[in-house]
Order: structure tokens, then sequence, then C-alpha cells
């Protein structure tokens, strides 16, 4: 089968999305499929519509989505339908639902993402106090998209709800299959003992990973930090993606931004991975961020929310544990210190996150199901 990887931007380029377009890309390639990447599209339109946006934001205090306006749109399916003519292929595929909104083929076409539109309404910060014609328009964008799909793909139970529950869409066209790690070289077979063997003893060491620091939790995280060691229990917080607004104790450790496409970086990323004890996101809005299987990749129990489609993700007890996301500090804490404090639980955990990411939160898995369900004969 060959397929038609249709994107507004350039799948090729792994910081694209934040690498899960040019994963999923490969992960294709591995399942066997012969693929030809579309993407890089022009919007022709772009200063109009930013012009339309600032004067929504400005004059009428309402938020605006460029990418959900339908001359856009229409315009990005007609891009495609000209490259599409000159291309053999047996079906068309996108990470999104915006680039098959509009477009008009003869195949059938899938696509495979991590949230509806009207799952993010309200959810995000910065999906909020939109136009009443800004959610007319995403709406209808979402159900058109859902209308021609012989299959949608959501990385999350979360968000296939949301799909069930705010658009007229047959159940059976519904699938979920979790994304991978997007980070190079991981998933490499290591048993527990060798995972066990990196970590320094004597001391928790805490990981956070976010370019967003307040709705990931930045600030509950210093406090988690700041409440193990005010019990008596040396505590290091390592934080990387973003710095801390405020001043921070010696405990605190700030890394900046890593960029996975850096070899410098990409091994302090993954020594980061290697030598924590866990992987804490107190998050308060997410889909399914793939921190969290790049977390598994390496054996590293994950401590986050039951927001969005994260327990898709992190099975309680097995590859961590989630928490209410108004959750006391000191729930977080003290879990964090019994786990720790029973080497033998603590064991346990780390084989059963790298047993999690092995059988199900990798690239490869998810390129083997997803193969079943593009060739299924249903």
């Amino acid at each position: 089968m060959k397929i038609a990887y249709v994107t507004t931007y350039d799948a090729t380029d792994p910081n694209a999305w934040s690498g899960s377009g040019h994963y999923m890309y490969h992960a294709l390639i591995q399942a066997g499929f012969e693929v030809e990447v579309i993407g890089g599209l022009k919007n022709k339109f772009n200063l109009l519509f930013s012009a339309k946006k600032l004067i929504l934001k400005f004059i009428f205090g309402k938020n605006y989505l460029k990418d959900r306006e339908p001359v856009i749109v229409k315009n990005y399916a007609r891009q495609l339908e000209n490259r599409l003519g000159s291309t053999e292929y047996d079906l068309v595929f996108s990470p999104s639902s915006i680039p098959l909104a509009y477009l008009s083929v003869d195949k059938p076409m899938v696509f495979w993402t991590d949230a509806t539109f009207a799952g993010m309404i309200d959810f995000y910060p910065d999906f909020s106090n939109f136009s009443k014609q800004t959610l007319r328009m995403g709406n209808q964008m979402e159900q058109l998209a859902l209308d021609k799909c012989k299959y949608v793909v959501y990385s999350s139970e979360w968000a296939a709800k949301t799909a069930t529950d705010h658009y007229e869409v047959t159940p059976a066209k519904i699938k979920v299959v979790p994304f991978g790690a997007n980070i190079p070289s991981a998933g490499y077979p290591t048993p527990a003992e060798k995972v066990l063997e990196a970590k320094e003893a004597g001391k928790i060491k805490l990981l956070f990973i976010a370019v967003d620091w307040y709705r990931k939790g930045g600030d509950k995280v210093l406090e988690i930090a700041e409440y193990i060691n005010e019990k008596g229990h040396a505590c290091e917080l390592h934080i990387a993606g973003c710095q801390p607004p405020q001043k921070t104790g010696p405990m605190v450790f700030s890394h900046g931004f890593l960029n996975k496409s850096n070899p410098g970086d990409l091994a302090k990323l993954k020594s980061l991975f290697e030598s924590s004890h866990f992987f804490l996101l107190p998050t308060r809005a997410d889909c399914v961020p793939v921190v969290l299987a790049e977390s598994c990749a390496y054996g590293l129990p994950c401590i986050t929310t039951n927001v969005g489609g994260i327990t898709s993700a992190i099975q309680e007890g097995l590859n961590g544990f989630t928490f209410d996301v108004n959750a006391d500090v000191s729930l977080y804490a003290n879990k964090i210190i019994d786990v720790y404090n029973d080497p033998g639980q603590y064991k346990t955990l780390v084989e059963n996150t790298l047993k999690q990411y092995e059988e199900r939160l990798n690239w490869h898995s998810a390129g083997q199901t997803l193969k079943e369900i593009l060739t299924s004969k249903v």
C-alpha cells in the first residue's frame, strides 16, 4: 500500500509538532508502507487573517484561530489536490484533521491525532474565549473531516470520547493507538537492573521537562520538591525545556531548552532520563504529552495528573501514578517518598514502566497496530 502523507508543515522536520509528525511518518515506513510526504503548504492569506486576529483580539477581546479559517484551509486542500494529481497512492493519511476537511479525492482518508477541536475548547488556556465564528468554523471543519475519513485514530480514549460526545461519527470508525517516544535511539531493550544502576542512591532525583511552565505545573513541581526536603529526604529537582520564573533553591538545577537535534543536548536529555528516579508532571491541561512515553523508554516512572488522555499512557501503579489536578502537593510528595523508600516496589515499578513502553508506548508497536487498521477489509 502506498500512502500519501499530507501535512501543512514539513513532516521530515523532527522539530515540528514536537516531532510527532516526523516519528509517525517513520512508523508508517517501518510498518512496511511506501510513504510519500506532501507538506510544507503555503498560507497565501497569512497577512490578511493576521490582521483579522488582531482586530478580534484588541477591539472585541476575542481569540481567533487562523488555521480554522475556511479560506485558508480550502486553499490548503487545492494545493494538496494539485500535488496529489501527479502522485500514485492508495490512501491519504494525515496527523491532523485540518488538511483533510476540504480535501476532495477518490481514495480513502485517515487521520491520527491527539485531540478533537471540541475537546480542546476551554481546556488549554489558548483554546478559550473564542469568537462565535471561530467556534463555528472549527467544529464545522472537524465534522467535515470525520465525515470524509474511513478511519479516525486518536492517541487516547479521552480524545476518542470527545469525538463521539461532540460530533456525529460512527463509533466503528474510531480507533485508539498511543503515540510513541519522540527521541532518537529510544527503546533499546534495557533490563531493570541496568536502569537502577544509573541512579544515585540516597537522594531522590526528580525530573520536570516542559516548555509551558504554568500549564505543565512547574510551580507545583517546586513545591513538591521543597516538601520532600522539608520532610527530611534529600531531593534534587532537574528542570529542562524552560526556566523557572522565580528564584529557586540550591536543590534545583535548570538546564534550559534541550534540542533533540543537537547531539550534545540529546546526550544531556538522555542522561537526565537515566539518572532520575521519577518524572514529575503535575500538568493542568494536556492531551497525552509525548514526554511520558519518552520517560517510559528509559524505565523512568511518571508522577502526573489524570487530565485529558494521560491515563491512556500512564496506567496506575504500573508505569506511574496519577492525581487529580487540584491534589495537594503532600499527596505527590508522600507517594514519591513511599515508593522510593521501598526498593522492591520501586524496582517492580521500573520493570513495569519498561514493559509498558516495550509493549505499547513505542512507535514500532503503534505502526504495527496502525497497519492492522489500515489494511483491514472491514
